[in-house]
């Protein structure tokens, strides 16, 4: 308790608490304790059953010595013991580090080190993987913590919590506590930690639940792995406010089609491919869908096209999501999409975005450069990164902007449209091609699933455009057909020097085209 000095007077006040998330979903066992909280394959989980395996996680690891800060990587499969221990991490005032299991076991030792991890949850089918960093690995067996059916040489989840407190653990929380370190997806290279405090992902989840109407009614499917921020998105803001998770061990349109008939969920969240996927699965249309009230895209812009057609086919709202595990972020809401369908709408609210040319400067309103941008959801910064970090910063009217790598521009009414990576930018005869300007119309054409644009080297222009695309299965256009459908409906100096059509895009573990690889053909 504070006190407040008033006339000479000295007046108790509260104290403001910080809203932790862990705390907040405390509440949901309390008032609301048979409600369900998770359902995953045919397990149901209850509010007060969630929170009680939470609080018995984050007790054994208190008991254990776990101090506030400390890092705990988890490298699972998504599963129910996924979100206890997730979250008992957070809430012993440990700092979450979720890691691909798309790592291999050079990768995933280096990860574990250079994010200083004193502990590791491992799920069962990838225990192999210790065997062959057993020799490197600076972990001890008993903090090496196994779930699921397995070899007896680690430590055994369940023997893990077996005697533990269900009370609520004794750590105070701050909004200035490291929370968790999110890797990036490393589409351009060695992926970087991103650290985040209480603060950000709290104001995060928040933001996030206003914007794609989340709240305790919610029933969101997640479809995507649990250590990227394209799952803490729908994730997140659905726990936070008390509603219901239904989530997938691993994707399969066919078995999101038969999930969405059988759990009834108001919302999902899915990337671009996905949504191809499922728009495509051939028994689409003997699902009963009708229970989705919102669908969202994030991690990659969708093409007009397949907005459109999402809409057709599920009958329901449909927004998008631009932004950066960083931070930033903007939301293209349900009542635009058919008026700005190219556009990845405007800034989520406490949101500062603007356009700067290479150096530096601001530009107005239909100009492209660099998006950069501010606001409440920042990371911190990348750990142990410093000057990776300083690297990304943009100063302007004493607020720290992010630097994202990615070009775009406003229209007149304040929607951003992304034009593509930095790095990915042609310059032709000295002038600017954006891949997205091209990407965009070559997507419209009947017969392609997906495309993407890159430069290659030419001895006149010094780079050209090439596209690749991916055609429909009863398609028989050529690429000869597709080059002059293509460059007659682009200016002179956008026109591609070939469409490829391949069998499928290099990619990674959220379905990102991974460009760099494409254009390793043509170094």
């Amino acid at each position: 308790m504070k006190e407040l000095n008033l006339g000479g007077k000295k007046l108790a006040t509260f104290d403001a608490v910080p809203a932790i998330i862990t705390d907040l979903m405390a509440g949901h066992a309390k008032y609301t304790p048979n409600k369900l909280a998770l359902i995953f394959e045919e397990k149901r989980i209850s509010w007060e059953e969630l929170n009680t395996r939470i609080n018995k996680v984050a007790n054994t690891l208190i008991k254990n010595g776990l101090k506030k800060g400390d890092k705990v990587a988890v490298f699972m499969s998504n599963m129910v013991e996924s979100i206890e221990i997730m979250f008992g991490i957070i809430k012993a005032g440990g700092v979450l580090v979720p890691l691909s299991t798309m790592l291999e076991a050079n990768t995933l030792l280096n990860m574990i080190h250079s994010a200083d991890s004193q502990m590791l949850f491992i799920s069962s089918d990838y225990e192999f993987l210790i065997n062959e960093m057993k020799d490197k690995l600076r972990l001890s067996d008993h903090n090496i913590i196994t779930v699921g059916l397995g070899s007896e040489k680690c430590m055994k989840f369940e023997t893990f919590i077996a005697n533990a407190s269900s009370e609520e653990p004794n750590v105070t929380l701050e909004f200035n506590d490291d929370c968790i370190i999110l890797y990036s997806s490393g589409t351009t290279g060695v992926p970087k930690g991103i650290l985040h405090t209480h603060y950000s992902r709290f104001i995060f989840s928040i933001r996030l639940a206003i914007s794609k109407g989340i709240d305790q009614r919610t029933k969101m499917l997640l479809t995507t792995p649990f250590y990227t921020n394209s799952t803490w998105a729908p994730m997140l803001p659905t726990l936070v406010t008390g509603g219901t998770i239904i989530s997938m061990k691993k994707f399969d349109a066919a078995q999101f089609l038969k999930l969405s008939e059988k759990e009834k969920p108001t919302h999902s969240l899915m990337v671009p491919t996905q949504y191809y996927m499922v728009l495509n699965e051939k028994d689409f249309d003997s699902y009963d869908v009708s229970s989705y009230k919102r669908l969202i895209s994030v991690a990659s812009p969708l093409h007009k096209q397949m907005k459109l057609k999402i809409i057709e086919k599920f009958n329901c709202e449909f927004t998008e999501l631009y932004g950066l595990t960083e931070g930033i972020g903007t939301i293209l809401l349900p009542e635009d999409v058919l008026k700005k369908p190219d556009s990845v709408g405007i800034p989520t609210f406490g949101t500062d975005i603007r356009i700067i040319d290479e150096e530096g400067k601001e530009l107005p309103k239909g100009e492209a450069g660099e998006i950069v941008g501010y606001g409440s959801v920042m990371m911190k910064g990348y750990y142990k990164l410093p000057d990776k970090t300083k690297e990304v910063m943009w100063i302007k009217d004493g607020k720290i902007f992010l630097k994202t790598g990615d070009m775009g521009k406003f229209d007149e009414d304040g929607f951003l449209y992304i034009l593509g990576r930095k790095k990915d930018m042609i310059v032709s005869g000295g002038l600017n091609i954006y891949s997205a300007d091209i990407e965009n119309v070559l997507a419209s054409h009947r017969d392609v699933s997906e495309c993407a644009v890159i430069g290659i080297p030419h001895e006149k222009w010094g780079e050209t455009p090439l596209a690749f695309a991916t055609v429909k299965d009863e398609s028989r256009v050529s690429h000869q057909e597709l080059k002059n459908w293509l460059n007659e409906r682009l200016n002179k100096y956008q026109r591609v020097q070939d469409v490829e059509i391949i069998s499928d895009f290099p990619r990674n573990a959220l379905g990102k085209i991974l460009k760099r690889e494409l254009r390793e053909r043509y170094s």
